[in-house]
């Protein structure tokens, strides 16, 4: 894949954030571990140590398949510190949802 990467903009007065890892069992932890590795091997992801943001990962049990994941990522305190993107309110009003009632 060949994308430009994003560039986020922070609110006035917030810093940057990087969320600390979660605790996991063995079992969520090894699907995170071989999800991230294919994802890395397929260039869906790479490794950026000196990023200034990073949101923890979670694998979220499916409801109807006992011991399967699905990988998550929690944004709520990176998006409480950055500015939304302006077509992100495009999209909320094709739904007939507000802007600001989405955040």
């Amino acid at each position: 894949m060949d994308v430009p990467p994003m560039t986020v903009e922070l609110l006035p007065g917030t810093s940057s954030l990087r969320c600390p890892s979660g605790r996991y069992s063995p079992l969520a932890r090894q699907f995170l571990v071989d999800t991230t590795a294919t994802l890395e091997k397929y260039g869906c992801l790479y490794p950026n140590p000196s990023s200034a943001f990073a949101s923890r990962a979670s694998a979220t049990p499916k409801p109807s398949q006992p011991g399967k994941f699905r990988l998550t990522v929690d944004l709520r305190r990176i998006n409480a510190v950055t500015k939304p993107y302006p077509f992100c309110g495009k999209l909320y009003s094709a739904r007939g949802v507000r802007h600001d009632a989405a955040r």
